[in-house]
Parts: structure tokens; C-alpha cells; sequence
């Protein structure tokens, strides 16, 4: 390794500022080339020695600021297990293709590139030629879809809400929160009468009348509450709330009912459909969301057993109806 780092800049200074025939070609493509080159001495402890047009532009730094610095001293290098094993392959087998980095620019932004290097012999010295591509835009539209694909997996379609796979997932938050000493309650309830509105005015209508109500149980919620459509015509709330309320809760559910469930009018049809509801609360259980669920889905089937348009039960197992 030349011991003056200024050397090597001064040796492939003069290889870079033209030349006749094919070499003088190379040298010309090396400066117009859309593709960010760096020629940089070899090692985990390299400096630049010479840079295209390209990379200037992607680091927004000119060459007489980055010739002859290390890599990492100038910030650029984005230092990390990703540049060890680009290193470790240059050792050992001399290049590398297509490998993912992080490269920073002046302003302090990380772009996000795809790098592929050889290392190269010049009389008794390594040197290591990089070619990179700013996959920044590529790299955020893949991270866009991968959030997309994340919350479409975790959202009922027709009505928006968070299907059985989000329930699940926010309940286990809700129990693993149980270290702050916060009790919450869990609400589940399917509706009655809907199977109704399907059979005379058709599935379309009856999905319309689901959107409506979903809409109504998100515009219902208070803060730290969440709602979901765990399939069919059955919901489910989670609430903070503490035992001791249960009676003011109940009240409160009685009431987000009669709200959400309020007649519906697709195109000339007026609809109206009616719940069963069971709650609960986590401290009834010791904290254990299957028996949670379990309790909860019990209620509601006792709610159902009474054929009152609106029935809600929950601890201590006292029936609260609404509309006969």
C-alpha cells in the first residue's frame, strides 16, 4: 500500500484525465458514466482516490473534497456489519455484485444503494473499484408495499376496520400492557336480524348496511379504544376501563348502540337491525385473553337467548336491553 495517500491520488490522476484509443474511451466513460464510480485504496481503513461525476453528485461533495480523505472520515460510509462483509468479500475472493449499502449524503441523509466492487493490483498495491446505484426510490416504494401488504393483512376489506388477525394482535397488546396495571374490558356482539336483510334485499344491500355500521363504531370510539369486524356480522371493542364500572360501562354500551344500530337507509329500503353484546374485563379472568374471549363470547350468547332486539350482559351477569 502506497504509504502517501496523495500518491494514489496522483497516480490515477493522470490515468483519469484522458488518453488515445480504447483506454482513452475507458477514461471518458469513467467521468459521463450515470453510474456513481469511486476508486479508493484497499481495506477497512481505505481513502478515495478518485471519483466520477456521478458519485460527486450523489454525495454532493466535489472531488477535491473527498480525494486523498478515508472513506469514513468524511461521514459518507455508513459503517455497520453490511460494509464488513463487503470487505470480507473483497479479501477473500477479490469482488462482489449487486450487494445492499447505505452511503450518506453531505446534507446527513442516508441513500440507500446497491454497490458491486473488484479489487485491483497496480504494481505492489490494492486498490478496490466500486460502482453504486442510488435505489433509494426503489427501496421506499418496496417499503411502501410491504406496509401496505402488512395493513391490508390486518383489515377487513368491506368495512375497514381491523378484521380477526388486527383483534388478535391488539388484544395480546392490551394483555401485555397488564404491567402498567391497566384493566380493560372486551366487548363482543353480532347482530340480530341481519341474516334477515340479506335473504330479502341481498348480500350487496346487507354489505352496505355493514360499512354503515362500521363507520358508526369508529366515529363512536373514545381515545385508546379499538374496534374490529372479527368476520361475518360479529364485532368486537376493546375499552379501558375498570371493573368497578362495570354498571357506567354497561350504560355507555347500551347507548353506543342504540347509536350505531339507528335505522339505515340504502336507496328506498329503511333497515334497521338489532345486537346481542356480552363484556367483560381482564382482571375477571387473571389476565388470560383465551378465557377473556371465552367469557365474553358466553355472554353474548345468553344476550342472544332473550330475543330482545338490543341485549347486552356482563358482570355481575345482569341484562341491560334497549328497544323491547
Amino acid at each position: 500500500m502506497l504509504s502517501d495517500e496523495r500518491a494514489a491520488a496522483s497516480l490515477f490522476s493522470s490515468a483519469t484525465q484522458g488518453g488515445d484509443g480504447l483506454d482513452g474511451m475507458l477514461q471518458t466513460l469513467f467521468h459521463i458514466s450515470p453510474l456513481a464510480y469511486a476508486i479508493s485504496t484497499a481495506g477497512p481503513n481505505s481513502v478515495y482516490v478518485r471519483v466520477n461525476q456521478a458519485y460527486m453528485d450523489l454525495v454532493g461533495m466535489n472531488e477535491t473534497a473527498l480525494v486523498g480523505r478515508k472513506l469514513t472520515d468524511v461521514g459518507l460510509i455508513v459503517d455497520g456489519s453490511d460494509r464488513v462483509a463487503r470487505i470480507k468479500l473483497l479479501d477473500e475472493v477479490g469482488y462482489y455484485s449487486a450487494q445492499s449499502g447505505k452511503i450518506r449524503h453531505r446534507d446527513g441523509r442516508e441513500i440507500s444503494v446497491m454497490i458491486s466492487a473488484r479489487r485491483i493490483k497496480i504494481g505492489n498495491d490494492l486498490y478496490d473499484l466500486e460502482a453504486l446505484t442510488d435505489v433509494t426510490e426503489q427501496t421506499s416504494a418496496q417499503i411502501r408495499q410491504e406496509e401496505a401488504l402488512r395493513v391490508a393483512a390486518v383489515t377487513d376489506s368491506l368495512t375497514g376496520l381491523p378484521n380477526r388477525l388486527g383483534f388478535e394482535q391488539r388484544i395480546a397488546h392490551f394483555i401485555e400492557d397488564r404491567a402498567n396495571h391497566e384493566e380493560f374490558g372486551l366487548a363482543i356482539f353480532d347482530l340480530n336480524g341481519f341474516k334477515i336483510v340479506n335473504d330479502m334485499h341481498g348480500h350487496p344491500v346487507g354489505d352496505e348496511l355493514l360499512a354503515v355500521i362500521g363507520k358508526r363504531l369508529l366515529s363512536s370510539l373514545r381515545a385508546g379504544e379499538f374496534v374490529s369486524r372479527l368476520g361475518g356480522d360479529e364485532f368486537a371493542l376493546l375499552f379501558q376501563s375498570d371493573m368497578g364500572d362495570s354498571e357506567m360501562q354497561e350504560q355507555r354500551l347500551a347507548v353506543m348502540m342504540d347509536t350505531v344500530l339507528a335505522a339505515v337507509t340504502i336507496g328506498s329500503k329503511k333497515l334497521r337491525v338489532g345486537a346481542a353484546l356480552g363484556f367483560g374485563f381482564a382482571s375477571e379472568v387473571k389476565w388470560s385473553r383465551t378465557a377473556l374471549v371465552a367469557l365474553v363470547d358466553r355472554r353474548m350468547y345468553h344476550a342472544k337467548l332473550t330475543r330482545r332486539s338490543i341485549a347486552i350482559l356482563g358482570p355481575p351477569e345482569a341484562l341491560a336491553t334497549a328497544n323491547g
